[in-house]
């Protein structure tokens, strides 16, 4: 199993919040391909578009259960994904004495919870680029972004 918390909710009102780039679609399906089962913890609202392509597989599970069931979620997780620019996941996989392998993409801000403050030497990292994609400040809602944000073409989707 693959736990995967995913942003929902403020960053996708109207005006997304440019700074909380997401991954993309393609992102998910690339580091879900050896799992047979992923949890995706998310806000109640579930407002991602992305959620609405991954409720069509029976591999992908909606999580949204209180603050401290999701977290204790994502701290028991042996196989933990982030989504982009996000410092709950990140949370977890810090504390976390049962974490194996941790995917993130190389989208995140420095100056926030970030993959670089990981020790590799306990648990296995995977980093991958999302080739002609959003980076933090260009994460806006208009009609290139969305069909960037839903794109399923996992060759775009790199180990690095």
């Amino acid at each position: 199993t693959l736990v995967v918390h995913s942003r929902s909710g403020n960053i996708f009102y109207d005006n997304w919040n440019s700074l909380y780039t997401q991954n993309s679609l393609n992102y998910y399906l690339k580091i879900s391909e050896n799992y047979k089962k992923v949890i995706i913890v998310t806000g109640k609202e579930q407002n991602n578009p992305i959620f609405q392509v991954l409720k069509n597989d029976n591999k992908f599970t909606l999580q949204s259960n209180s603050f401290i069931e999701d977290f204790n979620t994502l701290l028991n997780a042996k196989n933990l994904a982030t989504s982009g620019v996000t410092g709950f996941a990140l949370s977890a996989a810090l504390m976390s004495q049962k974490l194996n392998n941790f995917y993130h993409s190389d989208i995140y801000l420095r100056e926030h919870l970030n993959p670089e403050m990981l020790n590799n030497k306990k648990l296995n990292i995977h980093s991958y680029k999302i080739l002609d994609y959003l980076r933090p400040g260009e994460f806006v809602k208009n009609k290139n972004n969305m069909k960037k944000l839903l794109s399923d073409n996992v060759t775009k989707v790199i180990k690095i």
